[in-house]
């Protein structure tokens, strides 16, 4: 057997053993059916184009409670932002943004 057909029957065998490893390498990199099962869902089918929800946020803070607010453009696009809350008052983003800003009771997005 010469050197050309040793090292291609050599790659050959390597190739062979690699695309079985990265396949299961590929497939671990995915969530598993109990564990995508086990996130947390926000229904958005009931925001009308031009509409906003509040949802709790699954982040819990000691200092205060975030809450999601999903708006759905009049194109429908759908955006979401982490609004922090304290007893149901929300809280403006601050310039330093490890404080709470100023309270707003009726915060809500304007949509015009």
């Amino acid at each position: 057997m010469n050197r050309r057909l040793l090292r291609r029957a050599i790659l050959a065998f390597a190739l062979a053993g690699f695309i079985p490893i990265a396949y299961v390498a590929i497939q671990s990199l995915a969530p598993s059916a109990k564990t995508d099962a086990a996130l947390p869902r926000i229904r958005t089918d009931g925001i009308s184009p031009g509409g906003f929800l509040f949802a709790p946020d699954i982040y819990e803070s000691p200092y205060h409670s975030n809450q999601v607010m999903l708006v759905r453009a009049t194109d429908g696009q759908l955006r979401a932002w982490s609004v922090p809350a304290r007893e149901g008052v929300s809280y403006l983003p601050d310039f330093h943004w490890w404080k709470l800003g100023l309270p707003c009771r009726d915060f809500r997005p304007d949509l015009e």
